[in-house]
């Protein structure tokens, strides 16, 4: 049995996306300098590019036959994962004109996918992001990456799917890793780039000189914690596209929003809420009405006796807008009993 460790199995539809990006724009000019000076400095290393799978066919280029180009299938091994759902990375070599015309494109792809509209629309992300490898073919870097999506968890039943290859999956997960583990993580790769949930290049790496890049036979270990966080990137990342978070934060203070609801969601789990909306509205209370809105006395209570089969907004259904003002007043403040 397959699981997957989040919900965020993007839905890839045939439409065009809601937003439309220029190549022309200045953001994808800045983008692209930044991957080409990335492409430099790595000695003339492929930049690869990294889209997800679908059984949909690749986005259409004006002179680009993608079948010759040279590639590498990420074989995610699982009867249950269709072979059309294997991420395919291509080798970009940006000194040529149709290699940088590639990236260009897909710069253009990957910022209308990041767009609001977008993803509300169902459409996902399928423009994983860019990467060089520490060896040319990215072979190694292939079954190092495939081991990481496709793992067994030590507390559950079967096989667990991480989709990384969905880049809000990968933000949300490395924003869960201690510092330490990153280099584990990348494994053969010297840098992985992507958009953030806000639109911006970042880079992920470990800048570590003389790291081992071998691949290797043990992944990574999580904690319990570390796999209940993952588990909980379903329902904060739900919760955040209900607030539209990204239309109106920077890089900074979405991740700090998403700090924010992470760490409601591990109390959450205390409470013995399970389910998925309850879990979202949750997240989303400790985002938009205060980051501690369950430590109110008040709130403890009627969660406390609420039924093991009761979802979160029937507990909070009586509470009116002049109430959750006042408790997130006296939240913020040390409490004390209330005259009558």
């Amino acid at each position: 049995m397959l699981r997957v460790c989040n919900p965020l199995w993007s839905h890839f539809h045939e439409q065009e996306p809601s937003m439309s990006i220029s190549l022309d724009s200045p953001q994808v000019h800045a983008i692209s300098a930044n991957l080409h000076q990335a492409f430099v400095t790595s000695g003339g290393q492929p930049l690869w590019l990294a889209i997800d799978g679908s059984e949909n066919p690749l986005p259409d280029i004006d002179g680009v036959d993608w079948h010759p180009r040279p590639s590498v299938t990420v074989r995610l091994q699982h009867p249950e994962i269709a072979t059309h759902w294997h991420p395919r990375w291509f080798a970009l070599h940006l000194d040529k004109a149709r290699d940088a015309h590639i990236l260009n494109h897909s710069i253009v792809w990957a910022l209308e996918e990041t767009s609001p509209q977008n993803l509300r629309s169902g459409q996902g992300r399928r423009i994983a992001g860019w990467f060089i490898a520490a060896e040319p073919t990215a072979q190694a870097a292939a079954m190092h990456w495939a081991n990481l999506m496709v793992r067994r968890v030590p507390y559950a039943i079967g096989w667990q799917l991480l989709r990384l290859h969905d880049p809000a999956v990968l933000w949300a997960v490395w924003q869960t890793l201690p510092r330490e583990q990153h280099a584990q993580w990348l494994g053969p790769l010297l840098q992985w780039h992507l958009l953030n949930p806000v639109g911006e290049l970042i880079q992920l790496t470990e800048p570590a000189p003389g790291r081992d890049t071998a691949p290797r036979a043990l992944l990574p270990e999580l904690s319990a914690q570390q796999w209940q966080d993952i588990q909980n990137i379903g329902p904060l990342h739900q919760a955040m596209q209900q607030l539209d978070a990204s239309a109106h934060l920077d890089a900074d203070a979405f991740k700090q929003r998403f700090q924010t609801g992470l760490h409601a969601l591990r109390r959450a789990k205390q409470l013995r809420l399970d389910d998925l909306h309850s879990l979202s509205l949750f997240a989303q209370l400790a985002m938009s009405r205060h980051p501690l809105f369950d430590q109110h006395p008040e709130l403890q209570q009627l969660l406390q006796q609420r039924a093991s089969d009761e979802p979160l907004g029937g507990v909070l259904c009586d509470l009116a807008e002049q109430d959750w003002q006042r408790l997130c007043r006296e939240i913020s403040v040390p409490h004390t009993p209330r005259s009558h």
